[in-house]
């Protein structure tokens, strides 16, 4: 029913594959992910390190629902992009949007917090920007009072 290299799954299909894997793991007849090495690199997962979850290796059909490896995260993330299920953009971007939310100081150090327009910046370099060019809040206001 699948062609390699193409996502023909619908969403409700992968949900149903995952509710069956998660109630079997729930009543104990397949061992919880992360007490597996990975499949792919041989991972043993410890505590604070990254996850492991199972894999739908033959898809999604309810023939295959049951047909799981555990793998690391990053051999699923690797699988997705070999199947077609994933895009590297998609990836890039999230990166990009993940290092956004980690930077909490600016290059010389103040604390970043969100703007207006809901973008991370240094209030204190802003500060600075608009002060060598005059234009802080506080010096317009006295100036109109003038």
């Amino acid at each position: 029913m699948v062609e390699t290299g193409t996502n023909k799954w619908t969403v409700a299909q992968k949900k149903r594959a995952r509710t069956l894997v998660n109630v079997e793991v729930r009543f104990g007849r397949i061992p919880r992910p992360n007490s597996l090495p990975c499949a792919d690199c041989g991972h043993v997962w410890v505590p604070g390190g990254r996850r492991h979850e199972y894999d739908h290796y033959h898809g999604y059909d309810d023939a295959h629902a049951l047909d799981v490896e555990a793998v690391c995260t990053r051999c699923q993330r690797r699988r997705s992009l070999e199947r077609g299920e994933i895009k590297l953009e998609n990836l890039r971007r999230a990166a990009a949007i993940r290092s956004l939310r980690r930077k909490t100081r600016c290059k010389f150090g103040h604390p970043m917090s969100r703007a207006s327009d809901g973008k991370w910046r240094c209030r204190e370099c802003r500060l600075v920007y608009w002060r060598k060019r005059g234009k802080v809040r506080g010096q317009a206001q006295q100036d109109r009072v003038v």
